[in-house]
């Protein structure tokens, strides 16, 4: 299939690994007798499940439709490897093909086929047979795979690459990734999770390349989660409820207003490690109807605050960089637009190089991003950086002698994949760092604001859009950030700010000086803006329909 395509393209051009042969199973799956079909359709087993994938056939999936080898690949060797059968469901390989295999030297095999093997071909290889389990395994063994998050509700999906061991369920996990559900279709959660595991063998084989096997000597998991096999129709009928409750409630979700506002907390940046620490936000006195304020970022300005943030109308549906003084004596100025040039910017993140500062807004319409300075009548274009790129929630820093970039990308899972860039200055050379993404994690993934070293230790503020966009925010301690591995725990999970005017979200905190801001949102309706958008909808409606 495509995503297996996909995945080994990966691996040979981002972790260099070399592709020496495919293992053919050439053995077809065999039909179930006539008689257990029977027995299923009589006791009303699996009969809606086959016929929902007869209607909505998996191999439409662009990830699932069939590539062949041969064409992509002419010059590679084959090897047909026919399995016998142990117990019901045992495959174990031919002590011919196992020697066969072993005197290939090869690193690892990858398995996108067979069933579940066990035996000398686990060994065969030095650092066995890699195989994806599409779900988190804490919560779901057996299948369909991306099914049951879904049939139960749950908003977060993972995946594994895990290096086999004879017992089952038992694998020693190599790299996780956790992405959103997509709660309306089977199918594109299905290609959802497909994607989002595409970059784990090739980020496993970029730290066995450096030499880090730390994880692929680690013990076998243990789990005990619920064994899930093909829904009964009674099931199927609760998906096919769930689903109708998952497409009232994103509707809903789609029409609330999201009223974001920006604070000053009278501490350091550091103080929010601390788990007794209740801030006192001084919150933006911003009342516009249909906007709102986000991701705030200040310079010093003598002793009070230049404040830098986005500015977003609901109306326009479009954000643009404002500034707001804010004064320890008096509170809050008054804000003015700074930077607007017809498309969407936000997170205007501050570069401070050599005594000057420099303000990277994010725009993600636009390819690289542009370096901006302070001129009297707002910023004014100052530089490029990372062409060939679109990045969102781009945060540079220095550490440990290098200049890093971390960001997300715009279009490829923007709430969960991180990047990190790296370079000796920050006009570049940017060289992407081997294991990218290095992290794939809807709980802790994306940047939120302003790392800083406290204790001798670095800190990363993360989103956790695992609820919901913009839902709360992770502290990450980075263990390891060098041009060959990156590695972060999160240690403190912060807000939302329950008891303040903004109880619903918290996605951003940012350090200056012996101050830290924020940002929090309030959720709720907005009539006008329900009625704004419905025109707007119906308008864009009408001219699809006029004719070309």
């Amino acid at each position: 299939p495509r995503w297996a395509v996909d995945t080994i393209e990966r691996l040979t051009d981002r972790a260099k690994a070399e592709f020496v042969l495919a293992i053919i199973d050439p053995d077809k799956p065999q039909p179930s007798p006539f008689r257990t079909r029977v027995r299923k359709f009589v006791t009303l087993r699996a009969n809606l499940w086959h016929l929902h994938n007869k209607l909505f056939p998996l191999a439409a999936l662009s990830q699932n439709q069939s590539v062949r080898l041969d064409e992509l690949w002419p010059t590679l060797a084959t090897r047909e490897c026919r399995t016998t059968l142990h117990g019901k469901w045992t495959q174990r390989f031919e002590p011919d093909d196992v020697t066969y295999l072993r005197g290939l030297d090869l690193d690892f095999i990858l398995k996108f086929g067979y069933g579940i093997i066990r035996g000398e071909i686990l060994t065969t290889a030095r650092y066995g047979v890699w195989s994806f389990h599409h779900d988190d395994e804490q919560q779901f063994r057996g299948g369909p795979p991306a099914f049951w998050e879904i049939a139960t509700g749950t908003r977060v999906q993972g995946a594994i690459l895990q290096r086999l061991t004879d017992r089952l369920d038992g694998g020693v996990v190599l790299d996780k990734v956790w992405v959103n559900t997509e709660p309306l279709s089977y199918r594109r959660n299905l290609a959802r999770i497909l994607d989002a595991s595409r970059d784990m063998p090739a980020r496993v084989a970029s730290r066995l390349a450096s030499g880090r096997t730390d994880r692929l000597l680690a013990q076998p998991v243990t789990t005990s989660a619920p064994i899930y096999v093909a829904p009964t129709d009674r099931q199927m009928v609760g998906f096919g409820i769930q689903l109708v409750r998952n497409y009232i409630t994103t509707k809903r979700a789609n029409q609330a207003f999201e009223r974001w506002n920006i604070g000053v907390v009278r501490a350091p940046i550091h103080r929010f490690l601390e788990t007794d620490f209740v801030p006192t936000i001084e919150w933006a006195p911003y009342h516009r109807d249909g906007m709102m304020l986000a991701d705030p970022f200040a310079i010093l300005d003598g002793t009070d605050l230049k404040v830098y943030c986005e500015e977003f109308s609901f109306f326009s549906e479009r954000g643009w960089i404002s500034e707001i003084a804010w004064s320890p004596t008096s509170g809050w100025g008054h804000i003015r637009s700074a930077l607007d040039d017809g498309v969407h910017m936000s997170y205007p993140y501050p570069l401070h190089v050599n005594g000057e500062t420099r303000i990277i807004p994010e725009c993600g319409a636009r390819d690289g991003l542009t370096l901006y300075q302070r001129a009297p009548n707002g910023l004014v274009a100052a530089g490029q950086m990372l062409s060939g790129h679109r990045l969102l929630d781009s945060t540079v820093f220095e550490h440990d002698g290098r200049w890093w970039l971390l960001a997300t990308p715009a279009e490829d899972e923007p709430n969960a994949k991180l990047l990190v860039y790296f370079g000796q200055n920050p006009e570049g050379p940017w060289t992407p760092h081997p294991e990218n993404p290095v992290k794939t994690n809807v709980q802790n993934g994306r940047p939120a604001g302003t790392p800083f070293v406290h204790g001798g230790r670095l800190f990363r503020p993360a989103q956790d859009c695992s609820l919901r966009y913009g839902w709360r925010l992770v502290l990450n301690e980075v263990l390891a950030l060098t041009p060959e591995h990156f590695d972060e725990r999160p240690v403190r999970t912060l807000g939302p700010f329950g008891d303040s005017p903004y109880p619903h979200g918290f996605h951003t905190l940012s350090a200056c000086g012996d101050y830290t801001l924020v940002d929090a949102k309030w959720q709720g309706f907005n009539s006008k803006l329900m009625r704004h958008r419905l025109a707007r909808k119906l308008l864009r409606r009408a001219k699809s329909m006029e004719p070309k």
